[in-house]
């Protein structure tokens, strides 16, 4: 997996000089495949051991209650901010907007 491996992996014995083995050795982990079947991930036969998909993972990511209002706001200096604490917005319902300038647009397509 991407997220276990360790770039730079080397050899070392008493009496030799240490040294990175080649295909390893940078930054770029591209030497890991992807674990794209049950053969790659499972380490034994009774492995029990099975990656979330990317549904099990959002179920258990799932925000289950509503928070309430944040203690401190964090905005990415915004032209203008208004607030409204008699009120929340659910960025679910798709009933909320962006205001930008022009020459915000790119940023406002992103979010």
């Amino acid at each position: 997996s991407r997220s276990d491996v360790m770039p730079n992996w080397y050899v070392a014995a008493d009496g030799l000089e240490p040294r990175t083995i080649q295909s390893t050795a940078s930054e770029d982990i591209d030497f890991v495949s992807a674990f794209d079947s049950t053969e790659k991930w499972k380490r034994y036969e009774s492995d029990k051991y099975d990656p979330y998909t990317p549904e099990k993972r959002f179920t258990i990511n799932a925000v289950q209650d509503d928070l309430g209002a944040a203690q401190h706001l964090v905005l990415p200096t915004p032209v203008k901010v208004e607030v409204d604490d008699t009120s929340t917005v659910s960025i679910s319902t798709g009933d909320w907007v962006i205001v930008i300038k022009d020459n915000l647009q790119q940023e406002a397509k992103y979010l």
